[in-house]
Protein backbone atom coordinates (compact mmCIF):
# COMPACT_ATOMS: atom_id res chain seq x y z
CA UNK A 1 0.00 0.00 0.00
CA UNK A 2 0.99 3.76 -0.81
CA UNK A 3 0.73 5.63 2.13
CA UNK A 4 2.85 8.55 3.65
CA UNK A 5 4.63 6.89 6.38
CA UNK A 6 7.36 9.42 7.42
CA UNK A 7 6.16 12.75 9.81
CA UNK A 8 7.13 15.03 7.36
CA UNK A 9 5.17 13.34 4.36
CA UNK A 10 1.92 12.35 6.57
CA UNK A 11 2.10 16.59 7.64
CA UNK A 12 2.37 17.77 4.12
CA UNK A 13 -0.35 15.36 3.08
CA UNK A 14 -2.43 16.62 5.90
CA UNK A 15 -1.94 20.27 4.68
CA UNK A 16 -2.23 19.44 0.98
CA UNK A 17 -5.71 18.25 2.30
CA UNK A 18 -6.17 21.38 4.33
CA UNK A 19 -6.47 19.49 6.92
CA UNK A 20 -5.13 20.16 10.61
CA UNK A 21 -5.66 18.60 14.34
CA UNK A 22 -8.87 19.45 16.00
CA UNK A 23 -8.31 20.88 19.23
CA UNK A 24 -11.76 20.82 20.07
CA UNK A 25 -11.51 16.77 19.41
CA UNK A 26 -8.72 16.75 21.34
CA UNK A 27 -6.99 15.52 18.46
CA UNK A 28 -2.92 14.76 18.49
CA UNK A 29 -1.67 12.88 15.80
CA UNK A 30 0.85 9.76 16.56
CA UNK A 31 2.63 10.41 13.40
CA UNK A 32 6.23 8.72 14.67
CA UNK A 33 6.66 5.37 12.61
CA UNK A 34 9.21 3.66 15.03
CA UNK A 35 6.44 4.10 17.60
CA UNK A 36 3.52 2.72 15.59
CA UNK A 37 5.89 -0.09 14.68
CA UNK A 38 6.49 -1.00 18.20
CA UNK A 39 3.05 -0.87 19.13
CA UNK A 40 2.37 -3.69 16.37
CA UNK A 41 5.28 -5.43 17.64
CA UNK A 42 4.23 -5.37 21.31
CA UNK A 43 0.14 -6.27 19.89
CA UNK A 44 1.96 -9.57 18.48
CA UNK A 45 -0.24 -8.81 15.21
CA UNK A 46 -0.79 -11.67 12.99
CA UNK A 47 -2.37 -12.45 9.76
CA UNK A 48 -5.33 -14.77 11.47
CA UNK A 49 -6.47 -11.74 14.36
CA UNK A 50 -9.07 -9.44 14.20
CA UNK A 51 -8.18 -5.99 15.26
CA UNK A 52 -10.06 -2.98 16.54
CA UNK A 53 -8.81 0.44 16.35
CA UNK A 54 -10.29 3.33 18.21
CA UNK A 55 -9.61 7.17 16.52
CA UNK A 56 -7.91 6.27 12.99
CA UNK A 57 -7.22 9.58 12.73
CA UNK A 58 -4.74 10.54 9.48
CA UNK A 59 -4.39 6.26 9.15
CA UNK A 60 -0.86 5.67 10.35
CA UNK A 61 -1.35 3.01 12.90
CA UNK A 62 -4.50 1.46 10.45
CA UNK A 63 -1.69 1.13 7.87
CA UNK A 64 0.77 -0.95 10.27
CA UNK A 65 -1.85 -2.80 11.53
CA UNK A 66 -3.26 -3.83 7.98
CA UNK A 67 0.57 -4.37 6.99
CA UNK A 68 0.72 -7.44 9.61
CA UNK A 69 -2.36 -9.15 7.37
CA UNK A 70 -4.90 -8.93 10.31
CA UNK A 71 -8.57 -7.85 9.26
CA UNK A 72 -8.99 -4.83 10.96
CA UNK A 73 -11.80 -2.70 12.05
CA UNK A 74 -11.23 1.28 12.36
CA UNK A 75 -13.52 3.90 14.22
CA UNK A 76 -13.10 7.50 13.32
CA UNK A 77 -15.71 10.00 14.81
CA UNK A 78 -14.21 13.17 12.44
CA UNK A 79 -15.52 12.51 8.85
CA UNK A 80 -13.03 14.49 7.24
CA UNK A 81 -10.20 13.14 8.68
CA UNK A 82 -11.76 9.60 8.01
CA UNK A 83 -12.26 10.75 4.16
CA UNK A 84 -8.39 11.60 4.36
CA UNK A 85 -7.16 8.24 5.80
CA UNK A 86 -9.54 6.37 2.78
CA UNK A 87 -7.74 8.14 0.06
CA UNK A 88 -4.26 8.14 1.26
CA UNK A 89 -3.70 4.23 1.01
CA UNK A 90 -4.66 1.50 -1.14
CA UNK A 91 -6.47 -0.48 1.47
CA UNK A 92 -7.47 -4.07 1.19
CA UNK A 93 -10.80 -5.39 1.63
CA UNK A 94 -10.22 -6.84 5.10
CA UNK A 95 -9.89 -3.10 6.64
CA UNK A 96 -13.10 -1.78 7.02
CA UNK A 97 -13.57 1.98 8.59
CA UNK A 98 -16.17 2.79 10.24
CA UNK A 99 -17.30 6.72 11.00
CA UNK A 100 -18.75 7.47 14.64
CA UNK A 101 -17.89 7.26 18.41
CA UNK A 102 -17.23 4.29 20.00
CA UNK A 103 -19.34 5.32 23.27
CA UNK A 104 -23.15 5.90 23.14
CA UNK A 105 -23.40 7.71 26.10
CA UNK A 106 -20.23 8.54 28.97
CA UNK A 107 -20.38 4.82 30.34
CA UNK A 108 -21.71 2.56 27.83
CA UNK A 109 -20.20 1.52 24.51
CA UNK A 110 -22.01 2.08 20.97
CA UNK A 111 -23.41 -1.06 19.23
CA UNK A 112 -21.12 -1.04 16.05
CA UNK A 113 -17.74 -0.89 18.59
CA UNK A 114 -19.58 -3.85 20.39
CA UNK A 115 -20.49 -5.61 17.61
CA UNK A 116 -16.71 -5.21 15.55
CA UNK A 117 -15.59 -6.57 19.27
CA UNK A 118 -17.55 -9.64 19.21
CA UNK A 119 -17.01 -10.95 15.82
CA UNK A 120 -14.39 -13.74 16.29
CA UNK A 121 -12.20 -14.62 13.94
CA UNK A 122 -11.93 -18.63 13.15
CA UNK A 123 -8.64 -19.54 14.10
CA UNK A 124 -7.10 -16.03 15.37
CA UNK A 125 -7.67 -13.58 18.49
CA UNK A 126 -9.83 -10.69 18.69
CA UNK A 127 -7.47 -7.41 19.70
CA UNK A 128 -8.11 -3.43 20.75
CA UNK A 129 -5.37 -1.93 19.39
CA UNK A 130 -5.55 2.00 20.02
CA UNK A 131 -4.23 5.04 20.76
CA UNK A 132 -7.19 6.16 22.93
CA UNK A 133 -8.29 9.53 22.73
CA UNK A 134 -7.69 11.99 25.20
CA UNK A 135 -10.57 12.57 27.73
CA UNK A 136 -12.54 9.36 26.18
CA UNK A 137 -9.90 6.81 27.17
CA UNK A 138 -10.84 5.40 29.92
CA UNK A 139 -14.62 5.38 29.60
CA UNK A 140 -13.81 3.35 26.34
CA UNK A 141 -11.14 1.04 28.03
CA UNK A 142 -14.00 0.35 31.28
CA UNK A 143 -16.47 -0.61 28.95
CA UNK A 144 -14.49 -2.96 27.32
CA UNK A 145 -13.06 -4.66 29.97
CA UNK A 146 -16.68 -5.03 31.34
CA UNK A 147 -17.95 -6.42 27.96
CA UNK A 148 -19.50 -10.22 28.74
CA UNK A 149 -16.57 -11.50 26.43
CA UNK A 150 -13.74 -8.66 25.75
CA UNK A 151 -11.11 -8.71 23.42
CA UNK A 152 -8.09 -10.99 23.98
CA UNK A 153 -5.58 -8.75 24.57
CA UNK A 154 -5.14 -4.62 24.56
CA UNK A 155 -2.48 -2.66 23.83
CA UNK A 156 -3.45 0.76 23.96
CA UNK A 157 -1.66 4.39 24.42
CA UNK A 158 -2.80 6.60 27.01
CA UNK A 159 -2.02 9.37 29.28
CA UNK A 160 0.99 8.67 31.61
CA UNK A 161 -1.44 9.78 34.94
CA UNK A 162 -4.52 7.79 33.85
CA UNK A 163 -2.43 4.81 33.16
CA UNK A 164 -0.80 5.10 36.70
CA UNK A 165 -4.46 5.09 38.38
CA UNK A 166 -6.27 2.55 35.94
CA UNK A 167 -3.28 -0.14 37.60
CA UNK A 168 -2.50 1.50 40.87
CA UNK A 169 -1.89 -1.26 43.36
CA UNK A 170 -4.43 -1.47 46.77
CA UNK A 171 -3.82 0.81 49.01
CA UNK A 172 -2.19 2.97 46.95
CA UNK A 173 -3.00 7.16 46.41
CA UNK A 174 -4.14 6.23 42.85
CA UNK A 175 -6.44 3.46 44.03
CA UNK A 176 -9.90 3.54 43.18
CA UNK A 177 -12.98 1.99 41.00
CA UNK A 178 -11.34 1.93 37.96
CA UNK A 179 -8.50 0.54 39.60
CA UNK A 180 -10.84 -2.13 40.93
CA UNK A 181 -12.42 -2.75 37.44
CA UNK A 182 -9.23 -3.44 35.74
CA UNK A 183 -7.74 -5.83 38.43
CA UNK A 184 -11.16 -7.75 38.36
CA UNK A 185 -11.52 -8.13 34.49
CA UNK A 186 -7.43 -8.07 33.61
CA UNK A 187 -3.91 -7.92 34.31
CA UNK A 188 -2.10 -4.68 32.76
CA UNK A 189 1.22 -3.48 32.50
CA UNK A 190 3.33 -0.75 30.96
CA UNK A 191 5.04 -1.86 28.24
CA UNK A 192 6.59 1.29 26.45
CA UNK A 193 6.64 5.41 27.39
CA UNK A 194 6.70 7.65 24.60
CA UNK A 195 7.17 11.31 24.95
CA UNK A 196 5.02 14.13 23.56
CA UNK A 197 7.55 14.47 20.23
CA UNK A 198 5.76 11.46 18.76
CA UNK A 199 2.84 13.36 18.33
CA UNK A 200 1.34 16.14 16.27
CA UNK A 201 0.75 18.84 17.54
CA UNK A 202 3.25 18.02 20.65
CA UNK A 203 0.94 17.94 23.28
CA UNK A 204 1.66 19.25 26.95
Amino acid sequence: MSFPRTKTALREALEAAGLQPRRFRGQNFLTDVHAVDAIVRDAGVTAADRVVEVGTGPGLLTHALAATGAEVVSFEVDGEMLAFARAAGDWPDRVTFVEGDVLASKHALAEPFREALAARPPNGRVLLVSTLPYGAGTPILLGVLELAAPPDDLVVMLQREVVEKLLAPTGGADYGAPSVVVRLAAGGRILRRFGPEVFWPRPR
